[in-house]
């Protein structure tokens, strides 16, 4: 044929009932090709030349793309599907997008100077001493600057002071690095540090008031935070050293990759930092949050395996204390704002945002109780039959009964092909991954979102005429510098979390832009009229881009190397039944709900739409008369006024409608995110209670999008088409609900004392429940976590060091046992006597269950390509190509083959594991020891199961 075959056999299966026989090969595709295909069986009779292969494919070839099919209809993008990722440079006729390093490794320098406290990275009690010093020095250096934009906080700024100065000293080395010096260095991390403190000294002199006043005048509050900070840190490092693995046969999660990034962002003199696990290239992801990580292993010296398991205790730690800083400062609303209640409103808060779990937490347990109660109670009720059942099983339990075992994975899948992690999971999973990462300086921005929203409290007009906010206490021209400086920040902080997890820009961008936006309306005492609707939001739409612009501006070194393979939006086809949804957030919706509805019936405010709907919610029994009265009242209506009760009518119709259309979830977040919606349009309320609703409207929108939308990703198209969208928004939500859960708690549970004693005792012993129930996971899922490590000999506790389980661990994977000692000899050999980049040569296969990608991930030297994620981070014609000569490496028993893909790949190092020889095979690994014998390559490394060559240069 044509093409070098000629076809040899031929199969059908055609549809038989008796003697007849019908031929349907004709019919549709759908109906012969899924049901009973005609087989055809091809044989190659000869190789076509270059001239050949070119008369037929012409040049179409050199842009072709594994996979690619054609681009999808717009009806399959909505629903998820995604082109094969096709390199923008082809799309535009250019040249070909690429991840490659615009330097060669061989021509980086060698960066070695980031394990040199051996003392600190033996021990775990120095460890933990000299992490926390460190964290300490940074937050002392940036208070100063902290104080003048957080000293409205509780504290004065003093808690997120460490978060603020570890942005700070991490940007003043990455942004250099990424401008192309070789900055990346211990004594540029110390310089950082050293300007930051003559910085901070310099404006800790020209405060007024004085530094000292403010501290003495916050002390109760800083005291606290301290002590919250230093516990939680203290109680997640106890987690580590009792679980320190950093990899586990079914539970590894995704600390391999981690560990690797983390190893070559502390390597790499240069940003972005060269990819371990495919050489040549650039790490194409949001790394920016193990950057932050990799100074600290700088400026403390602790080796990156060890410090993996201090970086999650003090996120968890940053988390905690910047909670407490911003709850209590929130904790003023509707209170006396006494020091003792803002401190227990601080603690309420960190509790609720780093400790609760979600409600499926006690329904597991629960479901685990009801399996040993030999109970035949049914119910059609939600949730009974497994109460009864539940509290049966409790009491035989206690008789002795032995209790399933507690699986603390399940509560982070409730919604099925989904994640719904809550952070104290993710602290407790401990994988160093960016959703994490990032939390603590989410909570710092939602703080200078507060400080700025407290801080701007009366208006003038700019010489264009467009009224804005002044500083309360300063003059117009200090003002204007004030603004500009915060703004600043705010922006600073955004551009940070952009790059540490790209998908908290949006959020919190449009949180930017609300906070702007309400600061503009409530400091016009005009009324609004469609004109100065659009105004605003002229002015909030310029404000965004311009925030946008500056991130993108302060951060270019990433963005203009960060390539995007295929995003965009598609539309939900998948409903949350309402049982999944209400696992996850039935306590604070109980709680946010109760406290938008009382704030409904009495608004204590002058907007009418909101006196309108307070009133027909307070009489709404009554509505004819109340119509009446309406009329014979009011000769006309504002058109706000009006428009305002349509769209409210519009949304409940809406709701009423997806309630009959059986989208349940959708149907009761709508109504709630109106009211949200009105309050927040109040002018007479404070600065606390504003950014409570402003919390709570911003998670209620969040709620209702993603169940109509979803960010399209790699996944698109499966069934786990909206996976990372649910789990990157829903940690964002948990943060905003959690925050205003803890300031609305104590209101409600005041104002719900002055109720009728039954309604009084449901509501607080539903809340009551549904907190026990929200911390039932912390005793119970923390056991299993932590106890879920290799089966059988396990290494001794108390150690943070990353790699002990490989001194003892096996595990067992497609029949074959691998016991890790030997590649733990290997391994710590490589750290030992191997500076620099050089490329690695070691099986591609995956870490989550087969073992792959170790040596790379533990030593950071950049191997040839890795079995995992390299598809989601990379085009597909650069991994096509280099697969393929990866395959031929390993699997070509030519030597000269061999010695070539040598050269053209730049090894210098090839690793010969258990997992190779189980791979490919003894006979295809025959090849490395006659080269040795050659003098091609030579043993540098060997025990009984593995062998590391070097290629022998100029060989």
């Amino acid at each position: 044929g044509e093409l070098g075959y000629e076809k040899v056999a031929e199969f059908a299966t055609p549809p038989r009932l008796g003697p007849l026989v019908v031929d349907d090969q004709a019919a549709d595709e759908s109906f012969t090709v899924y049901d009973h295909p005609r087989a055809f069986i091809f044989r190659k009779v000869r190789d076509l030349s270059d001239d050949e292969w070119f008369a037929v494919l012409g040049n179409t070839w050199r842009g072709a793309v594994h996979g690619y099919v054609g681009r999808p209809t717009l009806l399959m993008r909505l629903r998820g599907h995604s082109d094969v990722p096709l390199p923008r440079g082809d799309r535009a006729g250019g040249e070909a997008a690429s991840t490659r390093l615009p330097k060669p490794l061989s021509e980086w320098p060698v960066v070695d100077d980031w394990h040199w406290n051996a003392l600190a990275s033996r021990n775990p009690a120095a460890a933990m001493v000299v992490w926390w010093l460190a964290v300490q020095i940074i937050g002392l250096a940036a208070f100063p600057l902290a104080a003048r934009w957080l000293s409205r906080l509780a504290d004065g700024g003093w808690l997120m002071s460490k978060s603020l100065g570890l942005l700070l000293v991490s940007y003043s080395v990455w942004l250099p690095a990424g401008l192309g010096l070789p900055a990346n260095r211990l004594g540029v991390a110390l310089a950082a540090l050293a300007l930051l403190a003559v910085g901070g000294g310099w404006l800790a002199r020209r405060s007024d008031p004085p530094l000292r006043t403010l501290l003495r005048q916050r002390w109760p509050f800083i005291v606290t935070g301290e002590v919250v900070f230093a516990a939680v840190f203290l109680l997640f490092v106890s987690y580590r050293l009792a679980n320190p693995d950093l990899w586990q046969p079914w539970n590894g999660g995704e600390k391999m990759l981690e560990i690797g990034f983390l190893h070559a962002i502390v390597k790499s003199a240069y940003m972005p930092p060269y990819d371990p696990f495919f050489a040549g290239t650039f790490i194409n992801y949001y790394y920016y949050g193990l950057f932050i990580a990799g100074v600290l292993v700088k400026l403390t010296g602790i080796t990156p395996v060890v410090a993996f398991n201090l970086a999650v205790p003090l996120l968890a730690a940053l988390t905690a204390a910047n909670v407490f800083s911003l709850g209590s400062s929130l904790a003023r609303l509707g209170a006396d704002g006494s020091r003792r209640r803002r401190i227990g409103g601080g603690l309420l808060a960190t509790l609720i945002v780093v400790f609760f779990s979600n409600l499926d937490g006690m329904g597991q347990f629960l479901r685990d109780l009801a399996s040993i109660s030999r109970s035949d109670f049914h119910s059609v009720l939600p949730g009974l039959q497994t109460l009864v059942r539940g509290v049966i099983g409790f009491w035989r339990a206690v008789g002795g009964t032995p209790v399933p075992e507690y699986n603390f994975w399940d509560p982070s899948r409730v919604i099925p092909n989904t994640i719904n992690e809550f952070p104290y999971w993710s602290f407790l999973f401990a994988d160093l991954h960016p959703h994490m990462i990032g939390i603590p300086f989410t909570v710092l921005f939602l703080g200078l979102l507060y400080a700025g929203l407290k801080r701007f409290s009366i208006c003038h007009l700019s010489p264009l005429g467009v009224p804005l906010p002044v500083v309360a206490g300063e003059t117009k021209k200090t003002a204007w510098g004030a603004m500009a400086a915060h703004w600043l920040a705010l922006v600073f902080v955004l551009g940070a979390l952009a790059i540490i997890n790209t998908w908290d820009l949006p959020t919190y961008l449009g949180l930017m832009m609300a906070g702007f936006a309400v600061v503009r309306y409530r400091r016009d005492p005009r009324p609004r009229s469609l004109r100065r609707w659009a105004v605003l939001l002229a002015e909030t739409a310029g404000f965004g881009g311009v925030s946008a612009g500056a991130v993108l501006l302060l951060y270019r070194p990433f963005f203009a190397h960060y390539r995007t393979l295929d995003v965009g939006l598609g539309l939900v086809h998948d409903k949350i039944p309402l049982d999944q949804f209400l696992k996850l957030w039935g306590f604070f919706l109980l709680v946010l709900f109760s406290w938008l509805w009382l704030e409904t019936r009495r608004p204590r405010s002058r907007f009418a739409p909101l006196r309108g709907v307070s009133l027909f919610v307070r009489r709404w029994n009554v509505l004819p008369h109340l119509l009446d009265v309406y009329r014979a009242l009011v000769l006309r209506a504002e058109g706000g006024y009006s428009g305002t009760l349509a769209a409210l009518g519009v949304l409940l119709l809406a709701s009423l409608a997806l309630a009959a259309l059986r989208f349940y979830t959708l149907a009761l977040l709508l109504p709630w995110l109106g009211l949200a919606l009105l309050l927040l349009l109040r002018r007479e309320t404070p600065a606390e209670q504003v950014f409570v609703e402003l919390l709570v409207f911003t998670g209620l929108l969040l709620l209702v999008g993603v169940q109509v939308v979803f960010l399209r990703d790699f996944l698109g198209g499966g069934d786990y088409y909206r996976m990372n969208t649910y789990f990157k928004f829903f940690i964002q939500v948990w943060v905003l609900f959690g925050l205003a859960a803890a300031a609305t708690l104590p209101v409600l549970w005041r104002r719900t004392a002055r109720w009728r004693w039954g309604w009084q005792l449901a509501w607080q012993g539903a809340v009551a429940a549904l907190v026990f129930s929200s911390l039932v996971f912390v005793p119970l899922g923390t056991r299993t976590r932590l106890d879920n490590r290799f089966p059988g000999p396990r290494p001794p506790r108390n150690t943070l060091d990353g790699m002990a389980y490989m001194t003892v661990g096996q595990f067992r994977w497609d029949n074959v046992t691998y016991d890790l000692r030997y590649d733990y000899e290997a391994i710590r050999w490589l750290q030992a006597h191997v500076t620099g980049t050089p490329v690695i040569a070691e099986a591609k296969v995956g870490y989550y269950r087969e073992w792959g990608m170790r040596v790379a991930a533990y030593t950071g030297l950049p191997s040839i390509l890795g079995g995992l994620h390299q598809s989601e981070q990379h085009f597909p014609p650069e991994l096509g190509e280099r697969d393929g000569l990866v395959n031929r490496f390993w699997l070509d028993p030519d030597e000269t083959q061999t010695e070539t893909l040598i050269r053209d790949l730049d090894i210098e190092y090839i690793y010969v594991g258990q997992l190779e020889r189980a791979i490919y095979g003894a006979g295809a690994l025959a090849k490395f020891e006659s080269l040795a014998a050659r003098g091609v390559l030579e043993v540098v490394f060997e025990n009984e199961r593995t062998v590391i060559y070097r290629v022998v240069p100029d060989a």
